[in-house]
């Protein structure tokens, strides 16, 4: 059985959030407050946090946008 590994984000809101879930668990994820700046923070968001778990972009399946 393949287990799904997913990386979503949402920008719709006055945050900008990021998280990972492999299979059915949530590895990792992160929030921040903001009015407004989400599109420059964004990347380099998802960066860091790829970085922190020993993760690439093209281990993912899928991408989930809010």
């Amino acid at each position: 059985m393949t287990v799904s590994r997913i990386l979503a984000f949402d920008t719709s809101g006055p945050q900008c959030a990021v998280s990972l879930r492999v299979g059915d668990r949530v590895v990792a994820t992160r929030c921040e407050e903001m009015r407004k700046g989400q599109a420059e923070r964004l990347m380099p968001m998802i960066a860091e946090m790829l970085s922190d778990e020993g993760a690439v972009l093209e281990e993912f399946d899928a991408i989930g946008v809010g």
